[in-house]
């Protein structure tokens, strides 16, 4: 992904990591997932337009994973902040933008019963944080004991 990522914010700007080792596995729709991230990435590129750093970071956040992308360019207004999130609400002039990118980010993840901010702290980052509303336990797969190969083991919470 990292290679789209690079391709839409552009070559002014230039995208970092950091991801840590110690991520748990999340349920979530991992098309919707990349697709919220390119929005968000597109969005700090379209912040910077002399160029910039556009940083990606993933990091554990309790039982679940906390994931923004943070840009080192113009900043909102409070109240644009308070709008980030609205459908159709765009800070970009005749340039383009819709207004539905950061709309359908904040969709996605409250529908994956996570929570997306943008704290006034830190107006240039967008906070994403996905942590399970119950706890996700390991499963383990229980044997096909039939012996008939057409019959696939049952997966079976622990």
């Amino acid at each position: 992904m990292a290679d789209v990522l690079e391709i839409a914010i552009g070559e002014k700007c230039r995208l970092v990591f950091e991801i840590t080792d110690d991520l748990p596995t999340m349920l979530i729709d991992m098309a919707l997932f990349e697709q919220s991230i390119l929005n968000l990435c597109f969005n700090a590129a379209a912040a910077m337009p002399e160029g910039g750093i556009v940083l990606l970071r993933c990091s554990r956040s309790g039982a679940g994973v906390s994931v923004s992308v943070t840009d080192n360019g113009i900043d909102m207004s409070p109240e644009a902040i308070d709008k980030t999130f609205e459908p159709y609400f765009t800070t970009r002039d005749a340039e383009g933008g819709a207004g539905l990118g950061l709309a359908m980010v904040y969709g996605f993840v409250r529908q994956s019963g996570c929570d997306a901010a943008l704290p006034r702290c830190r107006p240039r980052e967008r906070l994403l944080n996905f942590r399970s509303r119950r706890e996700i336990r390991p499963a383990r797969l229980e044997p096909n004991r039939t012996g008939d190969p057409s019959i696939l083991p049952i997966l079976v919470p622990s």
